[in-house]
């Protein structure tokens, strides 16, 4: 049987592979650069954020920019399918009376 050549790495990570490094970043890039990027959706203040936190080379930001964009497709796909009874209330929309 082999040796295993790879070394136990020091430190702890959460799931996703974030550490709280990318996660303070995160953080206080999310608390500042908003304010300088003018935009009225949440998804695209995260999406902005972690386009920015990755252009400075900081931890965490492509987890945030992912969040963004699932935040962003999010709030324009799903409202165009709750009328088909995907990612909304079925019923709401089955015709039925809403007391």
């Amino acid at each position: 049987m082999a040796k295993k050549k790879t070394k136990k790495k020091s430190g702890f990570r959460l799931p996703g592979g974030l550490g709280p490094k990318g996660i303070l970043t995160g953080v206080l890039g999310l608390a500042f650069i908003p304010r300088f990027i003018p935009v009225a959706t949440p998804g695209a203040a995260k999406l902005g954020t972690g386009l920015v936190l990755r252009a400075l080379n900081l931890g965490g930001g492509g987890a945030l920019a992912s969040v963004g964009i699932m935040e962003l497709v999010a709030g324009f796909i799903l409202p165009a399918l709750g009328g088909i009874g995907i990612g909304g209330n079925a019923t709401a929309n089955a015709g039925g009376y809403d007391y």
